[in-house]
C-alpha cells in the first residue's frame, strides 16, 4: 500500500475562516508527512453533510463527496479478487483528527 487519499471533512464549516481553514490544513499535512506515504497522500477536501438546507450547499456537498469517490478510484488499485483465494482482505480506517 503506497496510496493514500484522506477526507478533510467539514471544510465547509471552515469557509468563512480561511486563517483556521489554512491551520487545519497545515496540520493534516503535516501529519501525514510523518507516515510513510510522506507526500504521495492525496487530500481531498469534502463536505459530506451540508452545513445549511441552502440548494447550493447541497449540491456542493454531493459534488465534494463524488470528486472523493473518483480519486479513490483512480488512485487506489483494485486487488484481483478470485474466488478461493486465501489472501488476506486489507482495509484500513484511521481516526478522526
Amino acid at each position: 500500500m503506497d496510496k493514500l487519499v484522506v477526507a478533510f471533512n467539514k471544510v465547509d464549516l471552515l469557509k468563512d475562516d480561511p486563517e483556521k481553514y489554512k491551520l487545519q490544513l497545515k496540520k493534516l499535512t503535516m501529519q501525514i508527512s510523518r507516515t510513510k506515504f510522506g507526500d504521495n497522500a492525496k487530500i481531498i477536501e469534502v463536505n459530506a453533510v451540508p452545513a445549511s438546507d441552502k440548494e447550493a450547499d447541497i449540491t456542493a456537498s454531493r459534488e465534494s463527496v463524488l470528486n472523493f469517490i473518483e480519486q479513490v478510484l483512480q488512485r487506489v488499485e483494485i486487488p484481483d479478487r478470485k474466488a478461493g483465494s486465501n489472501k488476506d482482505f486489507l482495509f484500513s480506517i484511521d481516526h478522526c483528527f
